[in-house]
């Protein structure tokens, strides 16, 4: 992974910039135009280039829906999550499968048919 620049580096570049313009700016401190551009907008506008929040954690889609799913799985143990994500939807709730799956999981919810309980197959 590549690392930041430094806080004192953006700053005077981007007071540079406002200056000297983006071409002698990337020049005297060695960092791209686009760069030196991007830094002098953000410092124009808010004051400061210090750099935003990196990575983390999203919170869950279904956050707060924990309850609804374990007493709508409860009562339909095998219900697809196909089927969850359209009543989810019915109740205004638009998320992704992949939300539901994940949910489901973490929930602690899911089910994995065994191959014995396949039909279909003679022995």
């Amino acid at each position: 992974m590549s690392k930041y620049y430094s806080l004192d580096l953006r700053r005077r570049a981007a007071a540079y910039c406002l200056k000297h313009g983006s071409g002698r700016t990337a020049e005297t401190f060695s960092i791209g135009r686009a760069t030196a551009v991007r830094w002098a907008a953000k410092f124009r506008v808010t004051g400061d280039v210090a750099i935003g929040k990196v990575g983390g954690h999203r919170r869950p889609a279904l956050e707060g829906h924990e309850d609804w799913l374990r007493e709508r799985i409860g009562s339909e143990s095998h219900v697809s999550l196909r089927k969850l994500q359209a009543e989810l939807a019915a109740r205004d709730v638009i998320v992704s499968y992949f939300a539901v799956w994940t949910m489901v999981h973490r929930l602690g919810l899911s089910f994995k048919k065994k191959p014995a309980r396949r039909g279909g197959h003679a022995a």
